[in-house]
């Protein structure tokens, strides 16, 4: 039987070692029926020269590989390359390659075979690894809840507890998983309006926190699976390691920004926005969850506390919607 044509899109960004370990990771995948796109829209003419030599080699040893150098940087930080890759994309399913992550040769295989079993399923991934550069190994993505201990609770309640865990949770890793092209189009078009809703805000050079918005709406609007397996491995630069003197220069920082008072402005305005911009899309999907909507209000005012007694009582409204779905059965 010929199995499905599976896309991979691969964003090139100014990292030629990164992006030669994820096409490689890519063309040993043991699921074989790929086309796999790699789009390059570096800004140094001098990785850029690299990048094409390396692609060009790739193309003349394996057949399933299509290149494309824009000459340029397409803006967007990103969101606009990752648009033309799932453009390009001529499958039915299609998946994101980030030149800075890895997956198990098996992870696509794995995916489909979970397709095959449920035609219904529109996305399927797996558990996930953060890869710290600073400490130079892999630990475990940490989390009060795991993906594939909940995905059989109502969507309500799923989407409440990322609202309330969205920092311990982790969940925007799901958008690197394998989907039908269809429904990823489907989801990119409400970010695309939330982004485009708020493109005159500026945070110092941050981009508007769409991602909320987009897995809120994945997690109300998807039937999705994770895999039990860690089969994804992300890399987190910016990973700080949990030494001794690691910590002792955070307590440092915090009480320093104790006194930071604009600091902390700004970033309640900018999770403010966040929690604006979700309530926005529900309201534009007509989505009128009762229990969401309740929890968005509750999150607002609990970025008003201090993070520790924020994160507490959290822990509380969490651990309490667990235990009553534990007694239930």
């Amino acid at each position: 039987m010929n199995k499905p044509l599976v896309s991979v899109g691969i964003a090139a960004y100014n990292r030629v070692g990164e992006l030669k370990k994820v096409i490689d990771c890519m063309i040993n995948q043991t699921y074989k029926n790929l086309e796999i796109i790699i789009s390059n829209d570096s800004d140094d003419a001098n990785i850029s020269r690299e990048i094409d030599v390396m692609c060009v080699r790739f193309m003349k040893e394996d057949k399933r590989i299509k290149y494309i150098n824009h000459n340029r940087n397409l803006g967007g930080m990103g969101r606009i390359n990752y648009q033309y890759l799932l453009n390009e994309a001529k499958a039915d399913y299609f998946m994101w390659g980030p030149d800075e992550e890895n997956w198990d040769k098996k992870f696509i295989e794995k995916c489909m075979d979970k397709f095959i079993e449920d035609n219904s399923l529109e996305l399927v991934f797996s558990k996930c690894k953060l890869f710290s550069k600073k400490r130079n190994s892999f630990n475990e993505y940490q989390s009060l809840v795991d993906f594939d201990k909940f995905q059989h609770l109502e969507k309500s309640k799923i989407v409440s507890l990322y609202l309330l865990l969205s920092h311990s949770f982790h969940l925007e890793t799901i958008v690197y998983g394998l989907w039908k092209k269809q429904k990823l189009k489907e989801s990119i078009k409400v970010l695309n309006e939330s982004i485009e809703s708020y493109k005159n805000y500026e945070f110092n050079g941050r981009p508007i926190p769409a991602d909320p918005v987009w897995v809120t709406y994945i997690l109300l609007n998807t039937r999705m699976y994770q895999i039990p397996e860690t089969l994804f491995f992300r890399t987190c630069p910016n990973h700080v390691p949990s030494s001794l003197r690691c910590k002792v220069n955070g307590i440092k920082e915090k009480i320093m920004n104790v006194f930071n008072f604009s600091r902390y402005k700004g970033i309640y305005d900018y999770n403010i926005l966040s929690l604006k911009m979700i309530k926005d899309m529900l309201d534009s999907e007509r989505i009128e969850d009762k229990r969401i909507r309740r929890t968005l209000n509750l999150k607002k005012y609990l970025f008003m506390l201090p993070v520790e007694i924020r994160n507490f009582i959290i822990f509380l409204i969490a651990s309490s919607i667990l235990n009553k779905e534990k007694l239930k059965n």
